[in-house]
C-alpha cells in the first residue's frame, strides 16, 4: 500500500527527530542510547526516503548531516565547531 505525502512527511520528520536526539546523546552527553548499527539504520532509512521523495525533503536535514560531521570537532573544540556550523548554515 502506497503512503500518502502527509504520512511520508511525518515518518521522515520522526526519523530526523530521532537522529537529532541520538546525535545529542552521543556527541554532547557522551551517552549513546543505541548501537552504531541502529543509528546507521535510521540514517539510511531517512536518506532512502529523501531520495525516493525529494519534494518532501526537510531543509533542516542539511543541519542534521552537518551536525553529524561536526560531532568530533565539537568534542575537541566546541567553540570552533559552533562557529563553523553557523557559517555553513548561512
Amino acid at each position: 500500500m502506497k503512503q500518502d505525502a502527509a504520512s511520508l512527511r511525518a515518518e521522515m520528520e520522526a526519523l530526523a527527530t530521532s537522529i537529532r536526539h541520538h546525535d545529542r546523546c552521543y556527541y554532547q552527553s557522551d551517552a549513546p542510547e543505541i548501537t552504531d548499527a541502529e543509528y546507521d539504520g535510521l540514517r539510511q532509512k531517512l536518506l532512502a526516503l529523501e531520495a525516493a521523495h525529494p519534494s518532501l525533503k526537510n531543509p533542516a536535514a542539511r543541519a542534521i548531516r552537518l551536525e553529524r560531521r561536526l560531532g568530533s570537532l565539537r568534542k575537541a573544540a566546541p567553540q570552533r565547531a559552533d562557529a563553523l556550523a553557523s557559517q555553513c548554515l548561512q
